[in-house]
C-alpha cells in the first residue's frame, strides 16, 4: 500500500479506494500466476459481476498513468513502475 501512495504523490492525483484495489487484485493475480489477469479473472477476484465495471476502472487506470496494455493483446496489462509516472500538467 506504501507503494500505491508513493504513486499518488508522483501523479499528483490521489487513487480512489476502488483504483487502489483493482491495482492490488492486479498485483496479486499476476504474482500468483506468473503473468497478467484477463479482465474476467478481475471481476470473478474483485467479485464484480460485470466486465465492464472492471474495463471502466482499467481505462481510468490507464488515463492517470497507473497501468498499460497493448490494445487487442492477451495478457498485456502491466502496472506502470513508479519512476515512469508523469505528473500531470496543471
Amino acid at each position: 500500500m506504501a507503494e500505491l501512495r508513493a504513486a499518488d504523490l508522483m501523479a499528483g492525483q490521489a487513487l480512489s479506494l476502488g483504483d487502489e484495489l483493482m491495482l492490488t487484485a492486479i498485483r496479486e493475480l499476476t504474482s500468483r500466476q506468473g503473468y497478467a489477469p484477463t479482465v474476467r479473472e478481475l471481476m470473478a477476484h474483485r467479485g464484480f459481476t460485470s466486465p465492464h465495471t472492471v474495463q471502466w476502472y482499467l481505462n481510468r487506470l490507464r488515463d492517470t498513468g497507473y497501468v498499460t496494455w497493448r490494445p487487442g493483446g492477451r495478457r498485456t496489462l502491466r502496472i506502470t513502475p513508479l519512476d515512469s509516472i508523469t505528473p500531470p500538467v496543471i
